[in-house]
């Protein structure tokens, strides 16, 4: 924040490099490897935002979900003891997997709501239940559902989400839109099955 109290340009974070808590990844992943101007971290002291990873690095068995859900339980708890006011979550389509909504429409979009159709969806939605309840709290909250991990997508989206202003997070929201209802949902989805409100590659380019 400026002295005046209004936000910089040049990001939510001033002059700052954003410092940002890393869970359940590497800090050495790929998808690590094209980010410039943030600072990673495998420990939440200091950090102004949150990127929890819900998959865990491989499986999906029974001990990998409990393991996604506790991590977001931990992430949580940091937030509300730190400084850390923005939350990134990188998950999938468990929570829509089940596409009950075929028999609405084809394509799913947000106002379809959930569709589960095993143990390791509902984790998924238990995750994202967690995500907009840090939202209704304040914390500014986005999640990228994919279905494969795309480190070509995944270190361009979580540099440009880090450093959006808080102006800017506000301006994507949309009250008609669930998935832009007090938060951010994007999905990416090549095979066009998973409708996103925001278009993701539109939006990093």
């Amino acid at each position: 924040m400026l002295a005046d109290g209004k936000e910089d340009e040049r990001g939510r974070f001033g002059l700052t490099m954003p410092r940002l808590y890393i869970v359940g990844r590497s800090l050495s992943d790929p998808c690590f490897g094209a980010i410039d101007g943030l600072e990673l971290t495998r420990q939440p002291d200091g950090c102004d935002a949150a990127v929890v990873f819900t998959d865990g690095e491989g499986g999906s068995d029974l001990s990998t979900l409990t393991n996604s859900v506790e991590r977001m339980h931990a992430a949580l708890a940091s937030i509300k003891l730190g400084r850390i006011g923005r939350l990134m979550v990188i998950t999938d389509f468990g929570s829509l997997n089940g596409r009950r909504w075929k028999q609405t429409q084809s394509t799913w979009e947000s106002n379809l709501g959930v569709s589960l159709d095993s143990v390791e969806g509902m984790g998924v939605l238990i995750v994202e239940i967690l995500a907009k309840s840090a939202a209704l709290q304040g914390v500014e909250v986005f999640v990228l559902r994919q279905g494969n991990h795309n480190t070509d997508i995944l270190g361009p989206w979580i540099e440009k989400t880090a450093l959006l202003t808080t102006a800017e997070y506000a301006a994507m929201q949309d009250p008609t839109i669930p998935d832009l209802d007090g938060w951010v949902v994007m999905n990416h989805d090549p095979t066009g099955e998973f409708r996103s409100a925001i278009d993701t590659l539109g939006w990093l380019t």
